[in-house]
């Protein structure tokens, strides 16, 4: 779908089904930076062998929404200010990684595969994991300068993970609410940390760690930051 003429998405939206067969892909194109949210909402699915389904929402002050249904997979080259992704409500194991190239790529077994850019400088990273046990799993990112990153778990036990082996960088605000939040690669967050376990345990200790803004801890039994 190319945006480079006019929006192709009508007024009152638009439907993509891939169908039964083949592997069907869903690529957005040119999508112009008046377009400043791209929000994916998930719906669907056990495994891969069923049907994945959910909506893209463009908004420019007013949404533009493309709802998909049996695709595989889903890119957006638009580079917005704000990315949002609203998981499925089933027990979700996501991760989210680094492609080259200005891209990165958000996949799990229980919603579709999306690729997409990376917000531009001063944006935000938002994934919302739905109800469910869900683990969210960061293994690289290239962020542009001060992205803000919010993992938020919404309920039941999450977990996130801080899996970035070069260390996690160019993150201006972080905040994550989750009943397990580790890592194994550092962090530098240039802005404020806000951290929420609940019940559950915090557990930040790489020596090489650097939080360049005031830690808030909301809920912990236990918390471990270096």
């Amino acid at each position: 779908m190319d945006f480079s003429g006019s929006n192709p998405v009508p007024v009152a939206g638009l439907f993509f089904d891939g169908g039964a067969n083949g592997v069907d892909s869903l690529n957005l194109q040119n999508v112009p930076s008046k377009f400043t949210t791209h929000t994916y909402n998930y719906v669907n699915s056990d495994d891969r062998t069923q049907d994945f389904a959910g909506s893209i929402v463009l908004n420019d002050g007013s949404d533009s929404t493309i709802s998909f249904a049996r695709l595989e997979p889903l890119t957006n080259t638009g580079t917005p200010n704000d990315v949002v992704f609203n998981l499925p409500a089933s027990s979700d194991v996501a991760t989210l990684e680094d492609l080259g190239g200005g891209m990165a790529r958000l996949d799990g077994a229980t919603f579709e595969q999306t690729d997409f850019a990376y917000p531009a400088a001063g944006g935000s990273i938002t994934v919302n994991m739905g109800s469910g046990t869900d683990t969210l799993t960061i293994t690289s990112l290239a962020l542009a300068a001060n992205t803000d990153l919010r993992f938020d778990g919404q309920g039941d036990d999450d977990t996130v993970n801080l899996n970035v082996p070069g260390g996690l960088a160019n993150v201006d605000d972080l905040w994550i609410a989750a009943e397990t939040t580790q890592q194994t690669g550092p962090v530098t967050v240039n802005g404020s940390t806000n951290l929420d376990a609940g019940a559950g345990t915090i557990t930040l200790d790489n020596p090489l760690n650097d939080f360049g803004g005031a830690v808030t801890i909301t809920a912990a039994s236990a918390a471990n930051l270096d």
